[in-house]
Parts: C-alpha cells; structure tokens; sequence
C-alpha cells in the first residue's frame, strides 16, 4: 500500500503535488472558517439568601433554605455552590 502511493507520487509528481495543495486548501479554509469566542462568557449569576436564625448553626441554616423550594430550582440550573459565614 505505501511502496504504491510512492510510487505514484514519484511518477505522477503533478498529481501528487496538486493533491497536497488541494488538501491543505482544504485545511486553511477550515481554519479560518472555525468560529473562536475571543469574549467568553464569564457572568457569574448568582442568588444571595439572607436568614436569620436565633439559636441556629450555620449549617443547620444553610440545610434548612437550601431544601426548601428554592433548591430545587437551583437544581435545574446545575449550578449550585453555598457557603456560611458563622
């Protein structure tokens, strides 16, 4: 198989030769034409949550919000990170 694409390219070099250029026509188009997001998108949204607990640890509040309905839609949005500051 490679003793007969040498072969050919030895014999036939201005078929070999505009086959190369053919390709790498083909890879420059692709290059230039691949999309590139100089910008991305780096927006952090986020939801503060405020509560106050007489009597509470910080974490049983932090259980408490986060497994109400609010959670759930959190969920959803696969974007869930929580801290306390106590």
């Amino acid at each position: 198989m490679l003793n007969r694409l040498i072969e050919v390219c030895v014999h036939r070099r201005v078929a070999a030769i505009f086959a190369v250029l053919i390709a790498a026509a083909f890879g420059v188009h692709a290059y230039l034409n691949t999309p590139i997001e100089a910008f991305p998108d780096v927006t952090n949204a986020q939801v503060t949550v405020i509560a106050q607990m007489p009597g509470y640890a910080p974490e049983e509040i932090e259980r408490s919000i986060t497994e109400e309905k609010v959670f759930e839609w959190l969920i959803a949005r696969n974007e869930i990170t929580t801290g306390s500051n106590g």
